[in-house]
C-alpha cells in the first residue's frame, strides 16, 4: 500500500539533502568547499553550502555557512530557479540554500551553478531516475512483540520482497525502513491524546547473505546495484529488531523505502559507508569518498522514492 504524499515528505526530510552531513575524510585546504544535495520529486531543491571544513568532519564547530552565494539551477540549458538563502528552523538543521518553487521530475537532469566571491564557480549536473518499484504482491511480513524489561518491549521483524528490474538499463538501489508510532500522551484530566511519529531508519540485516549488498552507516539500510539480478526478478529478505514503550507507545505500519538512485549516489554513500566502518579498525585501508561537483566537496544528485506500509 502506498503511503500519502504527506508521509512522502515526512520521511524524506530525516534523510534528505539538507541534512547536516558529519563524516569525511580529512581536508587539506582550510578553505575548501563543500555542498550537499539531494534532490527528488518529493520536495523542491535544498542546498547546503559550507566552507572551511570537509563535508564529512566529525567537529563541525568551526563551519562557516555562506549567505551571500549566487546559486542557479538549469535544465536543458534553460534557468529555471534561482535558490534562496534559508535560517534554520531548529538545531538539526544547517543553514541552507532552498529553491522557490520547483520542484524535480523523474527523467529530468538539472544542472548547478554556485558563484561566490573570490571562489572558483562550482558546476554539477545530474539527474533523478524513472523509479523501480518493488513488485506487487511479493510482500511477506512477520513481526513478534516480546518483553525486554519493565519498561519497553522489543520487536522482531522478518521481511521479503521482490524488486522487477528493468531491462536493458543500470539501475541503482538504496532500501531503508521505518516504523510509524503512535505516542501516547495522558493529559491532567485523564484525556489520551495519540501523536503519531516515525523512526529514525531501522538497524535491519539482510537474510540473502550471497548476494552484493553494502550495509549503510550503522546498517541503517542497504545499498545495491543491479548487476547481479539486471533485466531479471530478485527476492530480498532482511530481519532486525527495535524497542518501544510498553506504557506510552503503540506500533502502526512498517515502513519500506525503496530509492531508484544514480549512479554517483551510489558511489558516494557506498563510499561513506565504508569510511564509517573504516573508523574503527587503524588497520583499514584509506577509503576516498568521490563527489560529481567541479571546484568543491560534496554531491549533488537525483533519486526517487516509493514507499510501502505493511
Amino acid at each position: 500500500m502506498r503511503l500519502s504524499g504527506l508521509l512522502f515528505f515526512f520521511l524524506l526530510w530525516s534523510v534528505a539533502c539538507i541534512e547536516p552531513v558529519d563524516l569525511q575524510l580529512p581536508d587539506d585546504s582550510d578553505n575548501e568547499l563543500a555542498v550537499v544535495c539531494h534532490f527528488s520529486p518529493l520536495d523542491t531543491f535544498e542546498l547546503v553550502l559550507s566552507k572551511g571544513h570537509s563535508v564529512f568532519e566529525l567537529d563541525q564547530g568551526a563551519v562557516e555557512y555562506p549567505v551571500d552565494a549566487q546559486i542557479s539551477l538549469f535544465s536543458g540549458g534553460v534557468l529555471i530557479d534561482i535558490l534562496s538563502y534559508t535560517e534554520p528552523s531548529s538545531s538539526e538543521t544547517p543553514p541552507h540554500y532552498k529553491a522557490s518553487y520547483f520542484v524535480p521530475e523523474e527523467g529530468k537532469s538539472y544542472a548547478l551553478r554556485v558563484v561566490l566571491e573570490g571562489e572558483k564557480v562550482i558546476t554539477a549536473q545530474s539527474y533523478v531516475p524513472f523509479a523501480v518499484s518493488i513488485k506487487p504482491g511479493s510482500f511477506t511480513y512477520h513481526l513478534d512483540v516480546l518483553p525486554e524489561d519493565e519498561f519497553s518491549n522489543r520487536a522482531e521483524y522478518e521481511l521479503s520482497f521482490e524488486i522487477e528490474d528493468p531491462v536493458e538499463e543500470e539501475n541503482f538501489y538504496h532500501v531503508t525502513f521505518y516504523q510509524e508510532l503512535h505516542n501516547l500522551i495522558f493529559t491532567p484530566d485523564g484525556d489520551t491524546l495519540v501523536q503519531t511519529v516515525f523512526s529514525n531508519p531501522l538497524r535491519i540485516d539482510t537474510k540473502n547473505s550471497f548476494l552484493p549488498l553494502t550495509p549503510y552507516i550503522e546498517n541503517r539500510g542497504y545499498l545495491f546495484k543491479d548487476d547481479f539480478f539486471s533485466g531479471s526478478t530478485q527476492e530480498f529478505s532482511f530481519s532486525g529488531t527495535f524497542l518501544f514503550s510498553k506504557s506510552s507507545q503503540q506500533l502502526g505500519n512498517f515502513v519500506v523505502e525503496l530509492r531508484t538512485v544514480t549512479k554517483e549516489y551510489y558511489q558516494y554513500h557506498t563510499a561513506l559507508a565504508r569510511y564509517t566502518r573504516s573508523l574503527s579498525d587503524p588497520l583499514a585501508s584509506p577509503v576516498l569518498v568521490p563527489g560529481n561537483l567541479e571546484n568543491a566537496e560534496g554531491i549533488f544528485t537525483g533519486f526517487v522514492s516509493r514507499f510501502y506500509a505493511l
